[in-house]
């Protein structure tokens, strides 16, 4: 299920997370706060924090609360490539269909091993 648009994502087109992650470049400091990237994909400072957790979550992204606020931070792209596993058990939740590859199924962002005695597709 995609998740709701917020009220100027409706009239404005879908924000995507790598639109989220291009604004960092734009900011162009070491570390942003929340309202620098809302500021930057003109959007509400919750719409950017939303989008900035989810690019945390991803691993995509770095965090830390400092005082009050929480600075974000774009990690080296070495560290912030998402795992393929991670990527094909949120791919299977976003599609609400199991993906299975060899001996694994990809299943609601969960990932188990194909049942014995199942057969999978590609046999």
């Amino acid at each position: 299920m995609a998740p709701e648009p917020d009220e100027n994502e409706q009239f404005e087109g879908r924000l995507t997370l790598d639109d989220v992650l291009a604004a960092f470049d734009s900011v162009n400091e070491p570390v942003v706060v929340t309202s620098d990237i809302a500021e930057e994909i003109g959007r509400s400072r919750e719409s950017a924090r939303q989008k900035l957790t989810r690019l945390f979550d991803q691993g995509r992204i770095q965090r830390r609360k400092h005082g009050n606020m929480i600075v974000w931070w774009r990690l080296p792209p070495e560290e912030a490539e998402e795992r393929p596993e991670r990527r094909l058990q949120r791919l299977s939740k976003e599609l609400d269909e199991p993906i299975v590859v060899g001996e694994q199924v990809f299943e609601d962002g969960d990932v188990h091993s194909v049942p014995e005695g199942e057969v999978t597709p590609d046999e």
